[in-house]
């Protein structure tokens, strides 16, 4: 045990008494301490002092955690926000890239894909682009294009944006774009690469361009036509006074006993000419009429006429008016001809003259190609279940050559040139069923004949009369 007294033993004097006890052996060890007054008090100012340093440091201390700790909490906020902020914009990113419909793929060097938009994984059929991650390192960019034009490669090479046009094996036009990602050390560590199928684009860009040609060639046509068939006009009306003078002089000749041995005409015999000048005006009348023929057909292919295409047209009978037109051609030609149809087909809305003139063409054209008789010439005509009646004009003729085949219907393109065909029937026969909401297709092979198919739509009203005549089929 240990007991402390302390009492003042003058002014300058503080004296203190201890005792050390220890209770088990029954006494204790006194101690006297004395310490001089102004110490004590200089030890007191220090231990004040001390404990308001302490208390100073320790508020200052204090202070300073709470500051950083405020400082730590609100760098936290801000990162926190600034996470949320770049997880929002990287999912409206996501959103807009998936919402275009080019197939966007982001392609490192070693050409793996690093990552796609939804319609690249439509376009390459990449099933796996339904995981949110877009782990998709297995595929690789593909290019049917050689390595050294491939759009992606050169853009790694040379290391600026590069482009092309890509012909699929199915007809379809692709337009292949790449541009460069630069790292810091300004060379090419990633390639963008945009795929757009542009098959519209370049089917309406030929359209308009085959739209202006023909244009073009319409006005052509029209100046040509008018050209020739003001002379030609003049040839005729010549051609038939030439008729009637030599009608009125060969009697006359005779009546006058001239010698026909002796007599010379234009330094030919008259007894020749007597036999052969008929025949001579009939070849000039058809040449005549052979050019007449070749100025309307320039000028039906120039004519852009706003024709009625409103009334309600039976294909039935516009082929049969078009068979009592080239009745002549058929039997010529032997043809073995035959029509097949359905019944109670539906009308279609459209130009009953045009749809003629459209036939007759097809027919003349499958006659022409038979090269013996007894060959086949059938039409069929059948309703479709997409609301379309289908024409079909099909011959065992010559057919028709696979490189002609595809431009078959542009101006002046003709497999008779040599027997004097001008190749304009089957351009206006094709702007005709356009101009119906039609389709004309061709099918063909040499020495086994030609198949064509039109398509023409329904006209409003009777698709729902042949369903009901149908069944509802």
């Amino acid at each position: 045990d240990l007991h402390i007294v302390a009492a003042p033993e003058s002014d300058s004097l503080l004296v203190a008494y201890a005792l050390i006890s220890e209770p088990s052996k029954g006494r204790g060890l006194v101690l006297r301490l004395q310490s001089d007054r102004a110490l004590y008090r200089e030890g007191v100012h220090a231990v004040r002092l001390f404990v308001w340093v302490t208390l100073a440091g320790s508020f200052l201390a204090a202070l300073l955690l709470y500051l950083i700790m405020d400082r730590l909490a609100w760098s936290s906020r801000k990162r926190k926000q600034s996470e949320q902020r770049y997880q929002r914009l990287s999912q409206e990113f996501q959103t807009i890239l998936d919402a275009i419909p080019s197939a966007i793929t982001l392609v490192n060097r070693d050409m793996s894909i690093a990552w796609a938009n939804r319609a690249a994984g439509l376009f390459y059929g990449w099933d796996n682009l339904e995981l949110s991650d877009r782990k998709i390192d297995q595929q690789t960019h593909s290019c049917l294009l050689e390595r050294e034009s491939c759009p992606v490669q050169l853009c790694f090479v040379s290391g600026q944006a590069d482009d092309a046009l890509i012909v699929y094996p199915d007809g379809k036009f692709v337009s292949e774009k790449a541009f460069p990602l630069l790292g810091p050390d300004r060379k090419v560590q990633q390639v963008v690469c945009n795929v757009t199928d542009v098959t519209e684009k370049v089917q309406m860009r030929a359209e308009n361009e085959e739209a202006g040609r023909l244009a073009a060639l319409g006005e052509l046509s029209a100046g040509i036509a008018h050209e020739i068939n003001n002379p030609n006009g003049m040839i005729r009306m010549n051609l038939g006074l030439l008729v009637d003078v030599w009608n009125d002089i060969v009697p006359l000749l005779s009546e006058l006993g001239v010698d026909e041995e002796e007599l010379t005409l234009g330094g030919v015999g008259y007894r020749r000419l007597k036999a052969e000048v008929p025949e001579l005006l009939v070849e000039m009348e058809r040449a005549s009429d052979r050019i007449k023929g070749i100025v309307e057909d320039l000028k039906a292919f120039a004519r852009r006429e706003e024709n009625d295409l409103d009334e309600e047209v039976d294909l039935i009978e516009v082929v049969r008016a078009s068979e009592r037109l080239v009745a002549n051609v058929l039997r010529k030609s032997g043809a073995d001809y035959r029509l097949v149809a359905a019944d109670g087909l539906p009308r279609v809305r459209g130009s009953f003259r045009q749809l003629e003139q459209v036939v007759i063409n097809l027919l003349v054209n499958a006659c022409q190609a038979l090269d013996g008789s007894g060959r086949k010439v059938e039409v069929v005509i059948e309703p479709l279940p997409e609301g379309e009646i289908m024409l079909v004009v099909e011959d065992q003729g010559c057919g028709i050559p696979q490189e002609m085949l595809a431009k078959i219907t542009d101006p002046f393109v003709t497999t008779k040139r040599s027997s004097g065909g001008t190749g304009l029937g089957l351009s206006i026969s094709s702007r005709i069923i356009r101009e119906h909401g039609g389709r004309m297709q061709f099918f063909s092979e040499p020495g086994s004949g030609t198949r064509v198919e039109i398509r023409l739509p329904a006209a409003t009203g009777q698709i729902e009369s042949m369903k009901r005549s149908r069944g509802g089929i």
